[in-house]
């Protein structure tokens, strides 16, 4: 049952008598226990409308097309309702009399909802969840947001928010992904008139915490297949060719190389942006590609994810990873051995070479924190501490008598023990 229940009556403003003798009729809406004023535009003589049936009764020749005009006012707000109704679950007074005032004017949740109708089944069904629950994310965080009221302020507002509840960048940034994709979508269908984040870098500053594997781990995950069983065994196959190649998942189900490989070339056409990929292919790859013909990657992105844990585990690597980890790898790997940049975005397919600058930062990240190891040696790393905080655990050493934290927190204790022992084990005295 609705608990939209909207009830409307008219009344005349008998109180509030116009110098030319006439009084002003609105409409008096009640939800539950809220109660707004609607004013009709409508006017006539206080003996001329009852308020006890809500209608007009004179003057003769006006009172048939009045009360029809009367009745149409009240017939629009049932409408919107109705419209309310089927794309939200609740709304205000204040909602409904905005979107009276002015048709155009369309609230976030309501626009939202309508697209993802339409959307249907033009997308994946997760993306197609995922998405709701983002909206949904920002409808809890701004019930009444209006489409016009998305500004680059908002857009700060939203990470001041993420920051205060210490939720990870990368949800930030999917949130933002997903906002912009329907404003975008706003702005086509005219409903506003710019997009705020043409003036606004998603992750423009929070983007050198990419997940990625170093060569080494690829050499180790690579020297390990022998141990892996049959079904771990096709996704590393895929995992690792990708990280040779940077193929994304849903390129690597289609990749044949018969039909792809010409010439010592990798060629074809990516399914997400359409455009062409002409890549050298390097000896590691080439190497994989009689497996490539006998295993296929799963469809199911979970199962995917959890092959890979359980192969990382095997490894003794201490990392979160999903598949698309595998293309990072390759980017900055690529980069690593002083592959251009410009060429590293080629082959990456990157319509816009800012994208690929992404990973630039995560290498210029690594290169500030080895020149860091400069400044201590062996003998200044006297002890090594763990410290739960909130869940997350941090290391705290001492450092020539001076308590040091390091910036990094992990989500379990064994988990930084791994870090200690495979990073610092050469600086602890």
């Amino acid at each position: 049952m609705s608990q939209n229940i909207v009830n409307i009556s008219a009344r005349s403003l008998n109180n509030k008598v116009r110098k030319d003798g006439y009084v002003a009729i609105s409409l008096y809406i009640r939800k539950g226990k809220e109660q707004k004023s609607y004013p009709t535009g409508l006017k006539t003589l206080p003996q001329h409308f009852s308020n006890e049936k809500g209608e007009f009764t004179g003057p003769k020749g006006d009172v048939i097309k009045l009360n029809a005009k009367l009745r149409q006012k009240i017939a629009e707000i049932d409408a919107i309702v109705m419209e309310f109704d089927e794309s939200i679950q609740d709304f205000s007074l204040s909602y409904l009399i905005d979107k009276l005032n002015n048709p155009k004017l369309t609230y976030f949740k309501e626009f939202a909802d309508r697209a993802l109708q339409k959307e249907g089944k033009r997308v994946a069904y997760k993306t197609w969840l995922y998405n709701r629950e983002r909206l949904n994310a920002i409808h809890k965080l701004f019930p009444e947001l209006k489409l016009t009221e998305i500004n680059v302020q908002l857009l700060q507002e939203i990470k001041s928010i993420f920051e205060i509840k210490g939720l990870k960048k990368s949800t930030l940034n999917r949130t933002y992904a997903v906002l912009n994709k329907y404003v975008r979508i706003a702005k086509a269908e005219r409903l506003i008139k710019k997009n705020p984040f043409d003036e606004f870098k998603i992750g423009a500053d929070n983007k050198t915490d990419i997940e990625y594997l170093t060569q080494h781990e690829i050499d180790l995950m690579e020297k390990n297949l022998s141990q892996y069983n049959s079904r771990q065994y096709s996704t590393a196959i895929h995992f690792l060719h990708s990280c040779y190649t940077g193929l994304r998942g849903v390129d690597s189900r289609q990749f044949d190389p018969d039909e792809h490989v010409k010439d010592g070339f990798l060629r074809m056409t990516q399914a997400k942006t359409g455009l062409k990929v002409n890549l050298p292919l390097n000896d590691k790859a080439k190497k994989l590609h009689a497996e490539i013909t006998k295993v296929n990657l799963k469809v199911k992105v979970h199962r995917i994810s959890t092959d890979l844990k359980e192969i990382i585990q095997i490894c003794g690597i201490h990392k979160h990873i999903t598949f698309n980890c595998a293309r990072h790898s390759f980017a900055i790997n690529s980069l690593i051995k002083g592959v251009p940049l410009e060429v590293v975005s080629e082959w990456m397919g990157h319509t816009n070479i800012s994208t690929t600058q992404i990973y630039a930062k995560v290498v210029d990240s690594l290169s500030s924190d080895e020149m860091k190891k400069w400044n201590v040696s062996k003998n200044d790393w006297l002890s090594v501490g763990f410290e739960n905080e909130n869940g997350q655990y941090k290391i705290k050493m001492l450092i020539d008598g001076n308590e040091v934290y390091l910036p990094k927190q992990f989500e379990g204790l064994e988990e930084a023990k791994g870090y200690v022992v495979k990073y610092l084990a050469d600086f602890i005295a």
